[in-house]
């Protein structure tokens, strides 16, 4: 049984030839990005280029939603290299 069968019902019958009676496939995914954007005006922007909250002296933001979209892969290692890009800044900043 195929994962549209059991998404569909055990006991339907689906014709993968016609698009409008194929059921959505559940257990699909996304990464979220671009929720917050970055820059060097506050009035146009939450984050600095060091990716600190432009109104909070401690807040930094690291995660993916500094991205202005999602590329076509995984954003993980980007997410890491832009962490460890922030925490060289801090690391300069309260020495």
């Amino acid at each position: 049984m195929t994962a549209r069968a059991v998404v569909a019902g055990r006991n339907a019958a689906v014709d993968t030839n016609r698009p409008e009676t194929r059921p959505a496939l559940i257990g699909a995914t996304a990464h979220q990005a671009g929720t917050v954007r970055f820059g060097a005006d506050p009035a146009s922007s939450a984050l600095d280029v060091s990716c600190k909250a432009h109104d909070l002296d401690n807040l930094y933001v690291v995660d993916t939603s500094f991205f202005p979209s999602i590329g076509a892969v995984n954003p993980s290692l980007t997410a890491i290299a832009n962490a460890l890009r922030v925490g060289d800044h801090l690391i300069e900043r309260l020495a």
